[in-house]
């Protein structure tokens, strides 16, 4: 996780936005039965899912179209045959999903992805449960104060958290 950490502080944001990276998770991964790829060149998109029955909050992770990526993703996929563009991979943790939905809702975060590191946790059965693979969520918001405000909220709720700025 570590090495992932120092590559996203190698890259700070640009035009007046804070990137705010936390470690964490994407949960039930296991139900849409698609495992991403991992590592920097193959981030995930992460999206509201308003409508969704189980959870008002919940957040969508998804690997994104195949033009999103360097062609040396593309010409890995293509030449392993795997099918990964596209696709539903799992959701933020609840508890994450009730700190940052707002946030998207407002348009307070302009952006979200999430950087897989391959590593994978069975946190037991029952609600919350079930595999979950580790990774850093990156959270592109508008503004310093947002971020700040952000970071002070996950890191209050047991999230490790950071902001990363362009001043």
């Amino acid at each position: 996780m570590n090495a992932l950490v120092n590559q996203l502080r190698d890259h700070p944001p640009h035009n007046g936005d804070c990137l705010v990276a936390v470690q964490s998770t994407i949960a039930g991964y296991h139900h849409f039965r698609v495992r991403p790829l991992s590592g920097m060149r193959f981030p995930l998109i992460i999206t509201r899912e308003p409508n969704n029955r189980v959870h008002a909050n919940a957040l969508m992770v998804k690997s994104g179209p195949a033009h999103m990526y360097p062609d040396s993703v593309q010409q890995f996929v293509s030449k392993e045959q795997v099918d990964v563009f596209s696709k539903e991979i799992g959701r933020c943790p609840r508890a994450l999903a009730d700190i940052i939905a707002p946030l998207f809702d407002q348009h307070n975060i302009v952006q979200g992805r999430s950087i897989c590191t391959g590593q994978r946790d069975f946190l037991g059965k029952g609600p919350g449960g079930g595999m979950h693979l580790e990774c850093v969520h990156m959270l592109r918001t508008n503004n310093n104060a947002t971020a700040v405000n952000l970071q002070s909220a996950l890191t209050e709720n047991n999230f490790t958290a950071f902001v990363l700025n362009n001043e």
